[in-house]
């Protein structure tokens, strides 16, 4: 035993030196003796970090300080290890970022953090930590369990660096050009003419102009559903204060406006729906209470637009069976809406008649195409 104390100290001044192969030669016979001591490992440890084998050499120093029975000295080396290799981490990041910068045009990117599983979280929220030089806690606060959440805008150079390492860390992410989202046509859905043997859609362009689209179904291979806010501007009286200050005004939630995004790839279009302004008194019937209504040259009711509404999505469901559905919208939009450069600068493509603008529209508009490319990036 004494033997190899001062074997291990040879052994650790060898790697002071730089002299790695010669310590690893060394450290052989011993860890195959007491590959279960601190010590030995530390020192295991040590030369894969000289070796650059950095996520082996990071996943020994953890274990060793989660060990119950590791000598002080031992965990604060360990500890030093870690400081180590997250200076060395952090000095090569900023290196291949500069390198990305000059070698790319400065352009707008967005950041994106999918769900992360519950049982992962604390584990991934030290290497999102890590990637991104936070703490741990806010890291982990920023994890979401459902949905997506837009977690930076910024430079897509940057970016994609982080983007990477964040996948390597183990992490579900993905970055996009903010000029892609525009490459994506857009039409808003007046009403289906007829919805077989194929689908004919009359449909306006983001000028105005209104077309026919005929399409068969297996060329839809996504859904997006969510829905907006409707906005009211509801009245509220203070009888304490003067009158000029007794009306208040502030806008309050009335109910939700239900969007259905159909993504046809090959056309490279999507075609959006609008519970709000879609044509129920044209085109395919969808239920029973549309069709009486259509005979008796009744309005749609609330009430039986949402009747209507969801039996639209039934017949989608029944002649797309093949493609994905997206209902995510929400938990995204609530990390989205707060970017108002970002939000203003998006055409919405929602056709909802508003007092104001709402960064909702935007955001859904922001969902269905992140959802496109993040989808188009998989294939």
């Amino acid at each position: 035993m004494a033997d190899d104390a001062s074997e291990l100290q040879r052994i650790s001044q060898l790697l002071d030196r730089g002299e790695v192969q010669a310590a690893q030669r060394a450290l052989k016979p011993i860890y195959q003796r007491r590959r279960q001591e601190a010590p030995v490992l530390y020192l295991v440890a040590r030369v894969n970090e000289a070796r650059d084998r950095l996520d082996l050499a990071e996943r020994i120093y953890r274990d060793l300080l989660k060990s119950g029975d590791v000598p002080p000295n031992i965990i604060t080396k360990a500890r030093q290890g870690l400081q180590r290799l997250e200076v060395r981490d952090r000095l090569r990041r900023h290196e291949r970022i500069a390198s990305a910068k000059l070698t790319k045009p400065d352009r707008l990117g967005l950041l994106i953090l999918e769900a992360t599983p519950a049982e992962r979280r604390r584990d991934l929220a030290q290497q999102l930590a890590r990637v991104l030089d936070i703490d741990p806690y806010t890291a982990r606060l920023q994890l979401q369990t459902h949905g997506w959440r837009l977690y930076r805008i910024g430079d897509f150079a940057t970016l994609d660096v982080y983007g990477r390492d964040l996948r390597q860390a183990g992490l579900k992410t993905f970055w996009v050009d903010r000029a892609e989202i525009e490459t994506i046509e857009v039409f808003c859905v007046d009403h289906l003419e007829q919805v077989e043997p194929n689908v004919v859609a009359v449909c306006r362009d983001s000028l105005g102009q209104v077309g026919r689209l005929e399409f068969n179904h297996s060329e839809v291979a996504r859904q997006v559903r969510g829905g907006v806010p409707f906005f009211v501007d509801a009245v509220s009286y203070d009888i304490s204060k003067q009158d000029k200050d007794k009306i208040k005004r502030k806008p309050e939630i009335r109910d939700f406006v239900q969007l259905l995004d159909l993504h046809l790839p090959d056309r490279r279009c999507i075609l959006r729906l609008c519970d709000r302004s879609y044509r129920f008194d044209q085109g395919a019937i969808f239920t029973a209470e549309q069709l009486e209504r259509e005979q008796k040259g009744l309005q749609a009711s609330t009430a039986t637009t949402r009747i209507n509404w969801n039996g639209m999505l039934a017949a989608v469901d029944r002649f797309c069976p093949t493609a994905s559905v997206w209902r995510e919208f929400t938990p995204f939009a609530e990390t989205a809406i707060d970017y108002y450069n970002l939000m203003s600068g998006i055409v919405a493509h929602v056709e909802i008649p508003r007092s104001r603008p709402s960064n909702w529209d935007a955001a859904f508009q922001l969902y269905s195409t992140l959802v496109w490319l993040r989808e188009a990036e998989a294939l």
